[in-house]
C-alpha cells in the first residue's frame, strides 16, 4: 500500500512538473489581426505545449494582435485570455482553458460595431442603441458605427430605427464586443423608436434629420419628390423667390450654405434655376441639417450645414426601380459584387422638359409670320457608387457623380416690307452642372477609436454662348451687317484630403477631431466681341470691338489648412456640453487670411420629457459669389478672399427649448441673433458685364444682422403625421456706398413664415397629403428712373435704372397649397406606386411672381396657377 502510494505521488509531482515546464515554454511570435482560435493553434506549433479548449468557448469575434516574442506561454496566455473571459490551469499534462467571467464591482466593457438592415445590408446612420439596464443610450454615427461603454453585467440592449422593427438583444457583458447587427424592416405604420433622450431627457442633438420618408410626405412637383423642398419647410429656411431659386437660412444668402454629397461640398446644388436640387431622391440614404450648433468638423460658411449621404447598394441581391414621371424619369439598379462584402449602386435621372418645351415654343414661334425657332430645357444627374468591406473592421468607398443642365434657344424673323427685307438670327446656349469624386477608408481601431480618410474633388462649370447677326437689303443690295458674339465661362475646382476621428472614452463623452486640406482653382471669365459693318455708300465702314481682359486672367488657385475637436460630454447630471474649436489658415496671393472659430452648446434637462439649453458658434467662409439675381442664376460666379477682399465672418447666438412625448409628438423653439461682417455686394450700377476685368474695384463690404424665433409642432408616429412650422425674422444689410449709409431690408427679408403639412395612410396602400405655406413677400427695389447713354458717348450704350430706396417695396404677401398622394401595390412586376398631385393652387386672385434683377433690368414671371404632378414607380 505504501509502495502505491508513493507512486501515485510521484506521478501526480509528474505531471505537475511536465505542466508547469509546458508553462515556461518560450514564446516568439508576432500576430496582426488573427481569430484567438487560429492564435492558440500557433502557440500549440510553436511550444508543442498541449493547450486544450472548447471551440464553442472561443468568441468568434476575439482578435489578437501584438508582439509576443521573448515571453513564456504562461506570460502569453495570461495576457490574452482574461479580456474574452476566459482563464487556464494545468490539468495533467495540458494546459486547459475555461470560461471564467469575473466579477468586479466598476468593471466597464464596451460594446460596438455597426447598424445595417437586414434585407440590404445597408449601413443606418442615427440608429438608437438603449441599454434598458442602466438607461444608458448612444446613436450610429455618419457610417453605421456606434460605441457605448457598460457596467460588466447581464443587461437588455434595445436597437431601434424608424421605420424597422427594434432589435432586443440580450447579454451578459463580461468582456468588449465589436459585431454588426442587423434590423428588419417593419411592416407595420410606424414603430416606435426607443432613444436615450426620451429617458433621460438629454436633448443634445446633432441637426435635423431628413431620411427618404421625409423627402416622399412632401406633394412632388411633376412627380420628382425633392430634398430641398424637405428643406424648404423647416423654420427659418426660404427660398429666393416664392416657391423657387435655392436656399436662403435665417437671413442668409445662396452662398453661405455648406452643402456636402458624400462628404464633398456641391457648389450649385440646384437644376432648373432653383426649382429642383441635384439630389435623386432614389441614391438617398440619409441627410442632416445645421441651422446652429455647427459641430467644428464643418467649416465655411456662415448659415447652415446640409450633409447628405447616398446608399451604398444592396450587398444581399440585385434589385432595380423605375420611375416615368410628368418632369424627369429615373433608373436605379444595385446589387452584390462580393456578397456581404461588395455592393454597387448606379442611378441615373434626366428631366424630360424639353420635349415639351420644344413643342411649345416651336407652335407658339411659327404663329408669328416670319418667325421660327425653339427652346430647349433638360438636366440630368447619373450617381455611381462602390463600397468593400474585407474585414469588420475595414470598408471602402467610392462615390461618384455627374450632372449638368442645357438650355438651347434658337431664334429667327424674317421681316419683307416693300424693297426691304431683314433677317435676325440669335442662337444662345448655356450649360452648367457638377462633377464629383470620393473615395473614403473607415477603420475602426478599437471599439472605443474609428477613422475615415477622405480624398475628394469637386468642379462646377458655366459656359454661356451667344451670337446674333442682324442683316437687312435694300433693292437686293446688303444696307447692315451685325454681328455680334458674347460668351462667358467660370469654374471652380477643389481637391481635398482629410482624415477625421472619434473617440469613445466612456459613455457620455464622445471627442472627435481631424485635420483637412483644399487645393481651390477659380476661373471666372467674361468675353464681349461686337463687329458692325455697313455697306452704304454714303455711311462710313465702321468696326468696333471688345474683349474682356477678365478672360484672359490667370486661374486663382488659393489653398486652405484647417483642423477642429470636438468634445461632447456630461458636465453634470442632467447638464451635457458640447464644446469645440476650428481653426484654419486661408493662403491667397501674398496674404494670409486666419480663422479662429469657438463653438459650444449647453442643454439642460428639466425633466424626462423636457429640456432647453442654449449655444455660440464662430464662422469664416473665405469664399464669395457675386451675383445680381435672387434665385441664384448659374451665371452668378464664384471668387475667393484675396489681398484686398476680406473672408466673410459671423457670430451667432441661440436659445433653445424642446418638449418630446414619445407616444404623440415634439414641440420646439428657438431664438437666434447673427451678426455677419465683410459681406459683398455689387457697387450700385455696377455688375459683371460693366467691369469684369476687376470685380474687385465693383463690389463694396459691409455687414448684416439677422433675428427670429422659430416654432415646430411635429408628430411622427402612426397612421396620421403631420407638422406646423412658423419663423417670424428681420433680416437687415449696411454698405457706406448702397442707400447712403442707410440701413436696409435684405432681399431675402420675410416677416412671417408658416408651413402646414398633413399626410394620412390609408389601408390596402393609399396615402393623401397636403402642405399649406404662407410667406410675407420679398423686399425689393422699384425703380424711379432711367439714365441713357447715347450711342457714341459710351460703348456698348446702357440703360441705367435708379432707384430711390434699396429694396423699400414689399413684394405681395403669398399662400398656395399643394395636395396630392401615393397609391401602392404589389403587382406582377414587383412593388408598384403612383404618385399624384396638384402644386400651387392659389387661395386669392392675384397671380403669384417673382422678379429678376440682372444687369440693371427688372424681369417679372408668372408663375402657373396650377402645376399637375404624376409618376409611376415600378420596383423589382
Amino acid at each position: 500500500m505504501k509502495n502505491l502510494y508513493l507512486l501515485f505521488l510521484g506521478i501526480f509531482f509528474s505531471a505537475s512538473l511536465l505542466a508547469q515546464d509546458a508553462g515556461d515554454k518560450p514564446v516568439n511570435i508576432e500576430t496582426e489581426e488573427i481569430s484567438l482560435i487560429e492564435f492558440l493553434n500557433l502557440l500549440t506549433e510553436e511550444t508543442e505545449a498541449p493547450i486544450s479548449f472548447s471551440r464553442d468557448q472561443i468568441p468568434t469575434e476575439a482578435i489578437v494582435s501584438g508582439d509576443f516574442r521573448n515571453q513564456t506561454l504562461k506570460e502569453v496566455l495570461t495576457r490574452v485570455l482574461p479580456q474574452y473571459g476566459l482563464n487556464f490551469r494545468p490539468v495533467g499534462n495540458q494546459l486547459v482553458i475555461f470560461e471564467q467571467p469575473v466579477i468586479k464591482q466598476n468593471v466597464k466593457w464596451t460594446i460596438g460595431g455597426y447598424i445595417e438592415d437586414e434585407t440590404t445590408g445597408e449601413r443606418l446612420i442615427g440608429a438608437n442603441i438603449f441599454d434598458l439596464q442602466s438607461g444608458k443610450g448612444t446613436t450610429s454615427n455618419n457610417y453605421g458605427f456606434f460605441s457605448l461603454t457598460l457596467d460588466q453585467g447581464p443587461t437588455d440592449i434595445v436597437i431601434s430605427y424608424l421605420g424597422y422593427q427594434p432589435y432586443k438583444l440580450s447579454i451578459d457583458i463580461s468582456k468588449n464586443i465589436l459585431g454588426t447587427f442587423n434590423l428588419k424592416p417593419s411592416l407595420t405604420l410606424g414603430e416606435i423608436v426607443i432613444t436615450a433622450n426620451r429617458y433621460d431627457g438629454k436633448f443634445l442633438t446633432e441637426g435635423k434629420e431628413i431620411g427618404v420618408g421625409d423627402i416622399k410626405s412632401i406633394v412632388s412637383i411633376g412627380g420628382e419628390s425633392d430634398l430641398f423642398r424637405t428643406v424648404l419647410m423647416q423654420p427659418g429656411v426660404q427660398s429666393g423667390a416664392e416657391g423657387i431659386g435655392g436656399l436662403n437660412v435665417r437671413g442668409g444668402s445662396n452662398d453661405q450654405n455648406l452643402v456636402l454629397l458624400d462628404d464633398v461640398p456641391v457648389y450649385v446644388p440646384q437644376h432648373t434655376w432653383g426649382v429642383y436640387s441635384i439630389f435623386n431622391t432614389s441614391a438617398i440614404q440619409n441627410a442632416r441639417f445645421y441651422k446652429d450648433g455647427f459641430p467644428s468638423r464643418y467649416s465655411g460658411r456662415l448659415s447652415s450645414v446640409l450633409d447628405v449621404r447616398t446608399r451604398d447598394g444592396n450587398k444581399k441581391e440585385y434589385e432595380g426601380e423605375l420611375q416615368l414621371g410628368l418632369v424627369s424619369s429615373k433608373i436605379t439598379y444595385e446589387g452584390p459584387i462580393l456578397k456581404d462584402k461588395a455592393s454597387f449602386l448606379f442611378s441615373a435621372r434626366r428631366s424630360i422638359t424639353d420635349f415639351y418645351s420644344n413643342i411649345y415654343y416651336r407652335t407658339i414661334r411659327e404663329n408669328e409670320p416670319g418667325t421660327s425657332g425653339t427652346i430647349k430645357y433638360y438636366f440630368y444627374d447619373l450617381n455611381l457608387k462602390f463600397n468593400y468591406a474585407p474585414t469588420i473592421r475595414d470598408k471602402f468607398f467610392l462615390s461618384l457623380y455627374n450632372g449638368q443642365d442645357t438650355y438651347n434657344d434658337n431664334l429667327s424673323i424674317r421681316k419683307y416690307v416693300v424693297n426691304r427685307v431683314a433677317y435676325f438670327d440669335e442662337t444662345k446656349d448655356e450649360y452648367w452642372g457638377n462633377k464629383i469624386a470620393s473615395f473614403r477608408w473607415n477603420h475602426t481601431y478599437s471599439n472605443k477609436l474609428f477613422s475615415n480618410t477622405t480624398l475628394t474633388f469637386s468642379r462646377y462649370d458655366y459656359i454661356s454662348r451667344e451670337e446674333t447677326n442682324i442683316e437687312s437689303y435694300h433693292g437686293g443690295r446688303k444696307e447692315e451687317d451685325i454681328f455680334r458674339i458674347s460668351q462667358s465661362n467660370s469654374n471652380i475646382r477643389d481637391l481635398t484630403a482629410k482624415i477625421d476621428f472619434e473617440y469613445f472614452p466612456e459613455f457620455n463623452h464622445k471627442i472627435k477631431f481631424g485635420l483637412r486640406f483644399t487645393n481651390y482653382r477659380f476661373q471666372p471669365g467674361v468675353v464681349d466681341a461686337q463687329e458692325n459693318s455697313f455697306t452704304n455708300p454714303t455711311v462710313v465702314d465702321s468696326f468696333y470691338s471688345i474683349i474682356d481682359t477678365f478672360w484672359k486672367r490667370s486661374e486663382i488657385a488659393p489653398n486652405e489648412l484647417g483642423t477642429y475637436i470636438e468634445d461632447q460630454f456630461e458636465l453634470f447630471k442632467n447638464g451635457k456640453l458640447a464644446a469645440g474649436l476650428h481653426v484654419a489658415m486661408f493662403m491667397t496671393g501674398n496674404k494670409n487670411w486666419y480663422s479662429f472659430e469657438p463653438r459650444i452648446r449647453f442643454s439642460y434637462s428639466l425633466n424626462k420629457t423636457m429640456a432647453a439649453g442654449a449655444g455660440y458658434e464662430k464662422m469664416t467662409q473665405f469664399l464669395h459669389l457675386l451675383s445680381t439675381g435672387t434665385i441664384g442664376l448659374p451665371t452668378d460666379i464664384w471668387v475667393s478672399a484675396t489681398d484686398n477682399i476680406h473672408p466673410q465672418r459671423a457670430n451667432q447666438y441661440s436659445l433653445w427649448w424642446q418638449y418630446k412625448d414619445p407616444k404623440w409628438f415634439e414641440l420646439s423653439a428657438n431664438a437666434y441673433y447673427k451678426k455677419m461682417r465683410n459681406l459683398l455686394e455689387f457697387v450700385e450700377g455696377s455688375t459683371l458685364q460693366v467691369n469684369a476685368s476687376n470685380w474687385e474695384s465693383s463690389v463694396v463690404s459691409g455687414v448684416g444682422d439677422t433675428y427670429g424665433l422659430e416654432l415646430a409642432l411635429r408628430k411622427s408616429l402612426g397612421a396620421t403625421k403631420g407638422w406646423v412650422n412658423y419663423a417670424y425674422a428681420h433680416a437687415n444689410r449696411q454698405f457706406d456706398d448702397i442707400n447712403s449709409k442707410e440701413v436696409y431690408p435684405f432681399r431675402f427679408d420675410r416677416r412671417h413664415v408658416l408651413n402646414i403639412g398633413l399626410s394620412h395612410e390609408f389601408a390596402h396602400g393609399l396615402n393623401l397629403k397636403a402642405n399649406w405655406t404662407y410667406s410675407t413677400g420679398l423686399a425689393t427695389s422699384l425703380p424711379g428712373g432711367l439714365y441713357i447713354n447715347i450711342p457714341g458717348v459710351s460703348f456698348p450704350p446702357l440703360d441705367v435704372l435708379t432707384f430711390e430706396s434699396v429694396n423699400g417695396f414689399r413684394m405681395p404677401n403669398y399662400h398656395f397649397l399643394d395636395i396630392g398622394g401615393t397609391y401602392s401595390w404589389e403587382g406582377s412586376w414587383g412593388k408598384q406606386s403612383i404618385e399624384f398631385g396638384l402644386h400651387n393652387i392659389y387661395l386669392r386672385k392675384n397671380p403669384i411672381f417673382y422678379e429678376i434683377r440682372e444687369e440693371n433690368r427688372l424681369y417679372q414671371r408668372f408663375l402657373p396657377p396650377l402645376l399637375p404632378s404624376f409618376s409611376y414607380i415600378v420596383k423589382i
